[in-house]
Formats: structure tokens, C-alpha cells, sequence
């Protein structure tokens, strides 16, 4: 019963208004807060792969100097 009745009486424009705020608001303080985190953690990461990376291979260089 109550599908039918928004069937026939769609949403306020000032409701769908408002609907459309509280989205945008949420996107902006929950989510896109937390992509922003995963993007920063991301790169951290690779920076430090790619300094273990170096670092295992000066020291695979300085081995092969002492043989």
C-alpha cells in the first residue's frame, strides 16, 4: 500500500533537495576522508618498498665487493 502511494505521489522537490544534501554531506566528511587515507597509506607503502628495495640492494653490492 504505502509503495503505491509514492508511486502516484512522487517526492517533493524540497525533499529530494534535501535527500541530495544529506548525500553530499556524507561523501564529504565520511567517505571521501577515508579514500583519501587508503591513497596516503598506499603510497607510504610503496615509498617503502622501494627503500627496502634499495636497501637490499646496496647491500647485496657491498657483499659482492668483500668477496
Amino acid at each position: 500500500m504505502n509503495l503505491l502511494r509514492y508511486k502516484y505521489h512522487p517526492m517533493r522537490e524540497d525533499r529530494c533537495a534535501h535527500v541530495r544534501d544529506r548525500i553530499l554531506y556524507h561523501l564529504r566528511w565520511d567517505i571521501l576522508p577515508v579514500v583519501a587515507m587508503l591513497i596516503l597509506l598506499g603510497w607510504v607503502s610503496l615509498q617503502a618498498g622501494k627503500m627496502i628495495d634499495a636497501s637490499k640492494h646496496s647491500s647485496e653490492v657491498s657483499v659482492g665487493q668483500v668477496e
